[in-house]
């Protein structure tokens, strides 16, 4: 993926919305391939998700993903970035980049709306209730916690770890048999679910946090539909994320020659999704080459059966 195919000809500038994984990723590429660009993020530190994250126990490597890319865009004398810089639809157009890359992201929900609650809980709309985002940007919950999983990747369980960690009384809720189960695919949820018990973290499985009343949250059974009520003064859903894409949207029929959402903005997936997808778009702009992917085969059928085979 560094060797990237240079435009022909005078390329024209090109504006990123968004100083995420996506948007540092087409960035990046896009300077490689011999493309003005400009990089406008509306925080004064670039990574999006990935700076949050990162801030997780055990996953500051994370920042890897933000920092590679700014230290490779900081090569390339054709990309201007522009932290602080919360775009409007006349910012844009005031640039004059007639090409625009909305790399804006997304937001976790705090309705309930994810897989168990489709419609999302009205009672969620609650003064204790706090996004994943607060409180990775340092705001904090009373005690005592509980932490609704209906993710079930690392975030719910990391953030338990974190509270924990800092003295709270945190119970952890998911409608699955183990923590995090959806990290069972990336060799994760031994770890998660072991760092939990360590840090004395109540972990309630088959539930579901059906509502928030005052001074507890109501607890669904997911086999019986039985509720109990367990003590909760601060309240963190972890259920689905929504992109952030009103910008993409009011900036449609404004007279730009491209205007595309990216990453999460588009479609909320991992770090890699949107790694991939913002570098797609930018190796696919001005008459580039499809990214394709190339599954080789590295065992034949025959081989495969063969006794003693691993």
């Amino acid at each position: 993926p560094e060797r990237v195919p240079a435009v022909t000809g005078t390329a024209e500038p090109v504006l990123v919305i968004g100083g995420g994984p996506a948007g540092l990723e087409a960035a990046l590429t896009l300077g490689r391939r011999g493309v003005p660009v400009m990089l406008a993020e509306a925080e004064e530190v670039l990574g999006g998700r990935v700076s949050l994250e990162s801030r997780l126990p055990g996953l500051s490597e994370w920042a890897r993903v933000r920092d590679w890319r700014l230290h490779q865009i900081g090569k390339l004398a054709n990309v201007e970035v522009f932290p602080a810089s919360r775009m409007t639809v006349e910012d844009v157009l005031a640039t004059g980049a007639p090409h625009v890359l909305c790399a804006t992201g997304s937001r976790w929900r705090v309705d309930g709306r994810g897989r168990t609650f489709p419609g999302g809980v009205a009672s969620y709309a609650d003064p204790r209730t706090l996004s994943p985002e607060a409180v990775l940007s340092g705001g904090r919950p009373a005690g005592p916690v509980v932490i609704f999983d209906d993710d079930n990747y690392h975030l719910a369980a990391g953030l338990a770890d974190l509270l924990a960690a800092e003295g709270l009384a945190v119970t952890y809720v998911t409608a699955e048999g183990r923590v995090a189960d959806w990290a069972g695919y990336t060799v994760e949820q031994a770890g998660l679910h072991r760092r939990l018990l360590e840090r004395g973290v109540t972990i309630i499985t088959g539930h579901s946090v059906a509502a928030l009343e005052p001074g507890a949250a109501r607890l669904d059974c997911a086999y019986t539909g039985k509720s109990q009520r367990i003590a909760c003064e601060g309240f963190i859903p972890v259920t689905s994320r929504e992109p952030q894409d009103a910008l993409w949207s009011a900036l449609d029929g404004k007279g730009l020659a491209t205007l595309l959402r990216i990453g999460d903005a588009a479609a909320p997936g991992l770090i890699a999704h949107a790694v991939h997808d913002g570098h797609r778009a930018a190796r696919e702009m001005f008459g580039g080459e499809t990214l394709v992917l190339r599954e080789r085969v590295i065992l034949s059928g025959r081989d495969a059966r063969r006794p003693g085979r691993p």
